[in-house]
């Protein structure tokens, strides 16, 4: 029973301490940095955090990308293997065997597969161009 207790008080210590001093600011090369608190001279904006904590209380976060998919999609095939290619983390949940992620995926606004949701942006099917554009990167 003690070691619950404790469990509940570092929990609420260590997510009122995470979360009260994450700054967010650009320095003059246009580069966005994350801190404690911005250097002088420079204001930072007030960033807000999510922590979750999950079996052996080891700290994890969501993947920012979520791709509904189903598994004989070409497309999805493809949007997979360029975010694995560029090392961009997501979460895959395939709209046929999953009824919770079907459900999200049409409370998204989801018509068809693959169907990107990153925060409040979506993108549906699979175009490079489109996709560089969605990451922000560079276009060759």
């Amino acid at each position: 029973m003690s070691r619950a207790l404790f469990l509940i008080f570092a929990m609420a210590f260590a997510h009122s301490s995470y979360s009260a001093g994450m700054q967010k600011w650009v320095d003059e090369n246009g580069k966005t940095h994350y801190g404690e608190q911005p250097p002088a001279q420079v204001s930072g904006t007030q960033v807000k955090t999510k922590v979750s904590v999950s079996g052996g209380g080891a700290a994890q976060t969501t993947p920012r990308v979520i791709l509904y998919s189903t598994s004989w999609c070409g497309y999805c095939k493809r949007a997979r293997a360029y975010m694995n290619q560029r090392g961009i983390k997501f979460r895959e949940l395939d709209i046929e065997t999953n009824k919770s992620a079907k459900r999200d995926y049409q409370r998204s606004g989801g018509r068809g597969v693959p169907f990107l949701v990153r925060g409040d942006q979506t993108l549906r099917g699979f175009a490079k161009g489109s996709y560089d554009r969605f990451f922000s990167l560079a276009v060759d």
